[in-house]
C-alpha cells in the first residue's frame, strides 16, 4: 500500500509544482521533488524508466512547469489501470461501501463491483 501512497503524494506535489509563481520557486520545488521521489535512495521513490531521473536532473537549473508532466501522466495512467481496480476489489473498499450504505440507509454505490 505504501507504493500507492507515494504515487498519490508525488501526483499531488507535481500538481502543486505547476502552480509555483516564479522561476526561483520552480527551481526549489523541482529540486525538492527530485530528491524526494527520484534520486536513490529516495524514501518515497517512484518507479520510472532509467532515463527519467537523468532527464529531470538535467533540467533542474531551468525547469519548466511541464518538467514532471511525462512521469505524472504515466503514473496517473498506471494507477487508473491497475491500482484503482485493485482497490475496488479489496476488502477495505468493500467495508467502505458497506459503511456508506449503512449511513445512507440504501445502496449508494453503483460501481461497487468492478
Amino acid at each position: 500500500m505504501l507504493q500507492v501512497e507515494q504515487y498519490v503524494a508525488f501526483l499531488d506535489e507535481a500538481k502543486a509544482y505547476k502552480l509555483r509563481p516564479g522561476v526561483e520557486y520552480l527551481q526549489y520545488a523541482a529540486r525538492k521533488i527530485n530528491q524526494k521521489y527520484f534520486i536513490p535512495p529516495a524514501r518515497l521513490q517512484v518507479d520510472m524508466s532509467r532515463e527519467m531521473p537523468e532527464e529531470v536532473g538535467g533540467k533542474l537549473l531551468h525547469p519548466s512547469v511541464d518538467l514532471f508532466k511525462k512521469i505524472f501522466n504515466r503514473i496517473r495512467n498506471d494507477m487508473l489501470r491497475d491500482s484503482f481496480s485493485r482497490f475496488v476489489r479489496s476488502n477495505q473498499y468493500q467495508e467502505l461501501v458497506k459503511a456508506v450504505d449503512r449511513m445512507l440507509g440504501s445502496p449508494a454505490t453503483t460501481f461497487g463491483k468492478l
